[in-house]
């Protein structure tokens, strides 16, 4: 049995500042993702601003999913399933390793 990491797409959303940006993120990925708080890795300033002034353009980063599995095609049967419940797009699975 192996733990596998999955990493997803991240999404953008427009603010004033750090900390509407973070509030609006907290409200987009429950209302958009159905996830929490604690699904959020971080929201910083994206590098491509497209936002009209005043506003920028913000950078939802989601937290990885852990998974166990007993090979990597199982770990992404159970990524897929989550992704999908979430309407996620999976970027990266890493190779697993052992427990």
């Amino acid at each position: 049995m192996k733990e596998y990491t999955i990493d997803f797409a991240a999404d953008y959303i427009e603010a004033k500042n750090d900390k509407d940006a973070y509030q609006i993120a907290l409200q987009y990925v429950d209302e958009n993702y159905n996830l929490w708080k604690d699904d959020i890795a971080d929201v910083v300033e994206a590098d491509d601003n497209e936002a009209e002034y005043p506003l920028k353009t913000y950078m939802i980063d989601f937290a990885s999913y852990s998974v166990e599995a007993t090979s990597q095609a199982a770990a992404m049967k159970k990524a897929k399933r989550y992704a999908k419940s979430h309407d996620l797009d999976i970027v990266d699975i890493d190779d697993g390793y052992e427990f």
